[in-house]
C-alpha cells in the first residue's frame, strides 16, 4: 500500500543532532550483564545510530510498504556483537529501544493522516530488521566457534575483562613490559611483526575485525620512547593507521596498554598523522569518547565562527597558528604571513563571535579545534 508522502524526512533531518543524541543514550542504557567495553564496538555502535536513523528515513521516503535494502553497516555491527560476546538480547533491545524513541519524535512531526499507513511500515521493516540482525549474529557466533584464530581472540578478550583464563596457549610472556598497539590495513599485521623485530621484543597479534589488529610487543628490558620513535620512523608504512599505548608492566600493564591504544585509535584513524602515541593525544582522545564534551566545544566553540564570509576558515587557522606558537602574536603573524594587526583583528573577532574574552575559555577553544581536525566522525 503507497504511503502519502509528506516533509516527515525534512523535519526529522533538521533535528538529526538531537535525535542522534537521544537515540545514543536510550541504546547505550540498554546494556547486558558484564557487557564488554569494546572500543571497536563502541565506535561501530555509534556509526550504526546513523546509519539507523538514515535507513528510517528511507523507509519514509520509499512510498511503499516492502522494506528498504538493510544497510551492510548495521550487518557488519552485528558480526561484531558476536565477536565481542555483546548478547544478541541486548542488540535487539537496543533496536527496539531505538524504534521507540524514534516513534516519539515521529508523533511530534507527522500529519495525523499519515500516521496509522506510516507505523504499518515501520511495523514491517523493524521485523525484517530484527530478523536480519539475528541471521546475521548467529552466523558469525557458529562459524567463530571452530576457528582457532577466533579462539584465541576470544581468550585475549576474556584476559583483558579480568576473566580466569590460562594464558599459556598465546605463547607470549604476560610478566615483561608491553606496548599495546592498534592498527588498520590490509598490512597491518606484517607491519606490526616488523616494528617487533626491529625493537628485539616478541609480538602477540589478533585480529578484531575489518582489517583491525591488536598487538602486543614485550619484552624484559625496558623499551623507551626514542627506541620505539627510531623504529617507526624506519619500517613503519606511511598509509597505515597506528595507535600506540605506553609502554607498561605486568598483565596490569598489558591491560592498561591495551586500552590506552583503543582511546588514541579514533585520533590516528583521522589525524595526517598516522602514528600517534596516547601520551600525546590523551585529552582529545578522552574528548572524544565523550558525545556531550565534543558536540558541546564544537556548538560552544566553532559553530560561532562559521558565520564569517569564508565559513570561519581564517578564523580558525589563526587560531591554531596562535596556540601552536603558545599565543604569541608577533609569531603567529609570521607564520601565517600577515601582519601583527591582522592577527589582533581575527584574535578580536573571534571574541566578539564566542561572547567571551579569548584567555578565558582558550583550553577549550583548542581543544574544539582538535576535534575539528579529528573530524566528525571520530566521535560516532
Amino acid at each position: 500500500m503507497p504511503v502519502p508522502r509528506s516533509d516527515l524526512s525534512a523535519r526529522l533531518k533538521d533535528r538529526r543532532a538531537e535525535i542522534e543524541l537521544a537515540l545514543l543514550n536510550r541504546c547505550s542504557a540498554v546494556s547486558g550483564p558484564g557487557e564488554n567495553k569494546d572500543l571497536e564496538y563502541q565506535r561501530g555502535f555509534r556509526q550504526a545510530i546513523s546509519t539507523a536513523f538514515d535507513y528510517s528515513l528511507r523507509i519514509f521516503d520509499r512510498g511503499t510498504i516492502e522494506p528498504p535494502t538493510i544497510p551492510a553497516l548495521l550487518l557488519v555491527q552485528a558480526r561484531l556483537a558476536a565477536r565481542c560476546t555483546v548478547g544478541l538480547d541486548t542488540v535487539l533491545r537496543r533496536y527496539i529501544a531505538g524504534s521507540a524513541l524514534l516513534d516519539d519524535y515521529i508523533l511530534e512531526e507527522i500529519e495525523q493522516g499519515h500516521l496509522q499507513q506510516l507505523l504499518k511500515v515501520r511495523s514491517a521493516a523493524l521485523e525484517h530488521l530484527l530478523a536480519e540482525i539475528t541471521t546475521e549474529y548467529e552466523h558469525e557466533r557458529s562459524s567463530r566457534a571452530t576457528s582457532r584464530e577466533a579462539q584465541m581472540t576470544e581468550r585475549v578478550r576474556k584476559l583483558l575483562r579480568g576473566e580466569a583464563v590460562d594464558p599459556a596457549p598465546l605463547q607470549y610472556d604476560l610478566d615483561a613490559q608491553h606496548i599495546g598497539m592498534i592498527a588498520q590495513g590490509s598490512t597491518a599485521g606484517v607491519a606490526v611483526r616488523r616494528l617487533a623485530e626491529a625493537l628485539a621484543c616478541r609480538v602477540m597479534i589478533v585480529r578484531s575485525g575489518d582489517e583491525i589488529v591488536w598487538g602486543w610487543m614485550g619484552r624484559r628490558a625496558t623499551v623507551d620512547r626514542v627506541q620505539v620513535t627510531n623504529a617507526l620512523s624506519s619500517v613503519w608504512p606511511d598509509d597505515v593507521p597506528l595507535a600506540l599505548g605506553e609502554p607498561d608492566l605486568g598483565i596490569a600493564g598489558w591491560r592498561r596498554s591495551h586500552h590506552q591504544a583503543q582511546a588514541a585509535f579514533p585520533v590516528a584513524s583521522k589525524e595526517r598523522d598516522t602514528v600517534v602515541h596516547y601520551g600525546d593525544v590523551c585529552l582529545l582522545a578522552a574528548v572524544l569518547r565523550d558525545d556531550l564534551l565534543s558536540s558541546s566545544l564544537r556548538e560552544l566553540y566553532l559553530a560561532p565562527l562559521e558565520c564569517e564570509r569564508d565559513g570561519g576558515e581564517a578564523l580558525r587557522t589563526t587560531l591554531r597558528a596562535y596556540f601552536a606558537a603558545n599565543r604569541n602574536g608577533a609569531s603567529t603573524a609570521f607564520a601565517l604571513g600577515v601582519s601583527r594587526q591582522t592577527v589582533s583583528n581575527r584574535l578580536r573577532t573571534v571574541e566578539e563571535r564566542l561572547g567571551r574574552p579569548l584567555p578565558t575559555c582558550a583550553p577549550a577553544v583548542e581543544a574544539a579545534l582538535a576535534l575539528d581536525g579529528a573530524g566528525p566522525e571520530a566521535t560516532r
